[in-house]
């Protein structure tokens, strides 16, 4: 899909438009993470590569190949995309160094789709540990055979990048099209430059990694156009920064609790100013932030009053049963703790960041 091309902010005009996966590694864990922010796309139909998030009536999503979508924000065809990091490099190296303003804005780099691009060879070559081993056979097997290696991958630019930095010039690009792995065992190649996860799928076809063969460690990221056709209008800007407050939130969120807890005071009397900064100092020590104590009076059935302190926090999860040690020891008797979903935080934003960058206005 070509949007139409505008170098001017409109006040209104088009939606959002966002591409998402529309198959592979990366769609099930992009949509459960979209959800997990609030973001729920749903499609028209299976068949239909158009999408919408629920509440966001000026989003427009569009299901494409992971690796189309960075053409397609390198174009500016779309305005947002989630994608691999991987795929992306791989899309950027047909952009000359002078064409900055063309790479893409990387918004967010996420917790999933985590991978490593790397060389493969046979695990039968005993003596190929190194990319220096590497080049050596490839020496001596072209002056042996009058041909070079046969190198299959999806990722030409980035392995041609990477061999010509290990000084190995004799090898022929085999383009894959399909299972990259079985292509030595096939006969269509004699070592495979691929993405693996586990190293499973490369160990089942007898395959192993060269010690410093790893090109790059990849992951899922959110992407922002910033490609200069691309039409900025009213409506985009506000989905993007509801989209990225969104992902900002919910990131905020994660790994944190509020824990709440009501401290009876020993004397009657409101906890002393040395109790409350003793306490403070400690739960700082454990990780926690927003720290709030302040008294309270609980009627008692006999009709008097006990003052209590109550002490609320944000806490990491990791530290919670410390935390709740820590209030247990000065005497409360309860300690609450609630999951956090969403911490908005409108100070120093991703959308702020990327609005000042393009130069936007919300």
């Amino acid at each position: 899909m070509r949007m139409t091309k505008s170098k001017t902010v409109s006040a209104v005009g088009g939606p959002l438009v966002v591409a998402l996966p529309s198959k592979g590694r990366l769609q099930e864990p992009a949509l459960a993470f979209l959800k997990d922010c609030g973001l729920r796309v749903s499609a028209a139909s299976t068949r239909d590569y158009r999408a919408s998030i629920a509440g966001l009536k000026d989003v427009q999503v569009l299901y494409l190949s992971a690796s189309e979508i960075p053409e397609h924000i390198i174009r500016g065809d779309v305005h947002l995309g989630l994608t691999g990091e991987d795929v992306l490099a791989e899309a950027l190296g047909a952009l000359n160094e002078d064409q900055p303003a063309r790479r893409p804005i990387t918004a967010f780099r996420l917790a999933f789709g985590g991978a490593r691009l790397v060389v493969a060879v046979p695990a039968a070559w005993l003596d190929v540990a190194t990319m220096t081993d590497l080049g050596e056979v490839a020496r001596g097997f072209y002056r042996a055979h009058g041909r070079r290696l046969r190198v299959a991958t999806k990722y030409e630019r980035l392995t041609r990048a990477f061999f010509a930095r290990a000084g190995l010039s004799d090898y022929l690009i085999v383009p894959s099209a399909g299972a990259t792995e079985a292509a030595p065992a096939a006969g269509l190649a004699d070592l495979i430059v691929d993405i693996t996860t586990t190293g499973a799928t490369l160990a089942s076809n007898h395959l192993k990694v060269i010690g410093d063969g790893q090109i790059l460690a990849s992951q899922a990221g959110l992407f922002v156009s910033r490609a200069p056709c691309v039409p900025w209008s009213a409506t985009a800007i506000a989905g993007l920064r509801e989209i990225l407050d969104r992902v900002d939130a919910r990131l905020a969120a994660a790994g944190l609790s509020i824990i709440e807890a009501a401290i009876p005071s020993a004397t009657g009397r409101e906890p002393s100013k040395a109790v409350l900064a003793a306490l403070n100092t400690r739960l700082v020590s454990l990780g926690c932030t927003g720290i709030e104590a302040f008294p309270r009076a609980v009627a008692m059935a006999s009709g008097d009053a006990l003052t209590m302190m109550k002490l609320r926090a944000e806490c990491p999860d990791a530290a919670i049963y410390a935390v709740a040690r820590a209030l247990s020891e000065v005497g409360a008797r309860e300690v609450r703790v609630q999951n956090l979903d969403y911490v908005f935080r409108p100070d120093d934003t991703t959308f702020a960041r990327i609005a000042e960058t393009l130069t936007l206005k919300a």
